[in-house]
């Protein structure tokens, strides 16, 4: 009995133990305007880097796929960004000595309208695509981007030689509707603790702040003025992953969403004896109920054995 009992123990302290082994990750995204006239410049960001600890400290290769319908759009002109080299070929491919960490941006875009009707929209999209930290490869979801090609409508002083004030009315009024901005950027963007590298082309962010830290106070200016902005203001943070969004909403309706991803940290015991206590009473809590299923093991088992006695 003793032997069974010191085979169970282990069993199921090896099941209670083991390590749980995360996986790498990160997210590519498109980000820039929605709407162009004649020429519009998209970008390509990384965010979200999940155990990129190779030799690079952070992302330092990336190969993905253009995808776009070249009957619609022409691409003027790829360029690589923060020092990274490229090679376009079917694939984009991207490499540095130095990794990049989250939400920046590493390739430019530039794309010229070619047979686009007002209104009309179009997808960009990048497939298969890999990066590398230097030791491994780790492979991501595709990402795309939808964009739509608007005619400007160009104003001049020039007004209709008539005495009708009704016509004059409804055209300032149609002139009124066409100024509206689709502008949804936001200047600059403070916090009450911490740093972060802004960019307003940059929409997403990871801030880690310590235990002590419980709020966070996030402020900033619009690009434009005739724009409003949600998410301003003091926010609680609990212990752990705090996803912030901060939204913008031009004058003609577009939005565009930041957002801050804070991490506050767990408290942390200086007092040797308190975290040797801490340990003591989380190992209490697991000995009990095992010595309890033990016990109730153990008691099935004579009771089996009692009965094929009989």
């Amino acid at each position: 009995m003793k032997k069974i009992l010191i085979c169970l123990t282990t069993v199921l302290s090896l099941l209670l133990f083991s390590e749980k082994v995360s996986a790498s990750s990160f997210d590519t995204s498109i980000v820039g305007d929605d709407k162009f006239s004649s020429e519009i410049t998209l970008y390509v960001q990384v965010n979200n880097l999940v155990d990129f600890d190779g030799s690079c400290n952070g992302l330092c290769g990336l190969v993905g796929t253009l995808n776009y319908d070249t009957n619609k759009l022409e691409l003027i002109k790829v360029e690589p960004l923060e020092n990274f080299s490229l090679t376009q070929g079917k694939s984009l491919v991207l490499y540095k000595a130095t990794g990049v960490t989250n939400g920046t941006n590493i390739l430019s875009l530039r794309f010229k309208n070619k047979r686009l009707q007002n209104n009309e929209s179009t997808k960009i999209s990048i497939s298969n695509i890999t990066a590398s930290d230097g030791a491994k490869d780790i492979t991501s979801t595709d990402t795309s981007k939808t964009i739509k090609y608007v005619i400007e409508n160009k104003q001049t002083n020039k007004k209709p030689i008539n005495n009708n004030s009704n016509k004059d009315n409804t055209t300032e009024k149609l002139d009124e509707e066409t100024k509206k901005s689709s502008n949804t950027y936001l200047s600059s963007l403070t916090l009450s603790n911490g740093t972060i590298n802004f960019s307003k082309d940059i929409l997403t962010y990871d801030l880690v702040v310590d235990y002590n830290t419980d709020s966070i106070e996030i402020n900033g200016t619009l690009e434009d003025e005739k724009s409003i902005i949600e998410g301003f203001g003091k926010h609680n943070l609990s212990v752990g992953n705090n996803k912030i969004e901060l939204k913008v909403k031009a004058e003609d309706g577009s939005e565009k969403i930041y957002t801050i991803n804070v991490k506050r940290e767990k408290e942390k015991i200086d007092n040797v004896e308190e975290q040797e206590e801490i340990v003591e009473k989380e190992n209490l809590n697991l000995i009990i109920p095992i010595s309890i299923g033990l016990v109730v093991l153990i008691g099935v088992i004579i009771m089996i054995i009692k009965k094929k006695k009989h």
